[in-house]
């Protein structure tokens, strides 16, 4: 008995949801006008589409001159030494680039390490080294320095490294 009062009580609500329902969605678009003129009207473009930082930097064609700094080996072990032994090594190295090598400095990780390197430019191609001194005097054990060079080569910073055994 429950069930047939509800269905005609809310009966007739349902079908005059569905129905205009059904009505609304019959597809009649004539709310909605086209004009040839709208459909043939590019949008609008601004600079602010167009503008991009990545394509504005130039382009690296291998044309734009650089120095590469290029060196043999950048690790020299000296090996056992003698507590109080200066020794030294030369690491050689090439300018690989297309522009005038400048170092600018070469710093040493401690003072017992010295390094010594060339002032003038090195030419494209140019071969030259870096000397390394080490002084052994109170550093016994095993013993590695670092000498960090800063030129104008790509990239600017490199680090060589000595390493020894002080007895």
């Amino acid at each position: 008995m429950l069930r047939k009062n509800s269905l005609t009580k809310f009966g007739p609500l349902v079908i005059l949801v569905l129905g205009g329902s059904l009505l609304g969605c019959s597809g009649n678009n004539s709310n909605q006008t086209i004009s040839s003129s709208d459909s043939n009207r590019s949008p609008k473009l601004s600079a602010d589409l167009v503008y991009n930082e990545a394509s504005m930097k130039p382009v690296d064609s291998g044309l734009q001159k650089k120095a590469i700094l290029t060196f043999i080996d950048t690790i020299y072990h000296f090996g056992p030494i003698q507590e109080g032994e200066i020794v030294s090594h030369d690491f050689e190295f090439t300018n690989t680039g297309n522009k005038d090598l400048l170092i600018a400095s070469a710093k040493a990780s401690c003072g017992c390490t010295v390094p010594q390197f060339p002032k003038a430019p090195i030419n494209p191609c140019e071969k030259s080294s870096i000397q390394v001194s080490f002084n052994s005097t109170g550093k016994r054990g095993y013993n590695e320095k670092s000498v960090v060079i800063q030129s104008n080569a790509e990239p600017a910073e490199q680090e060589i490294y000595i390493q020894a055994e002080v007895r």
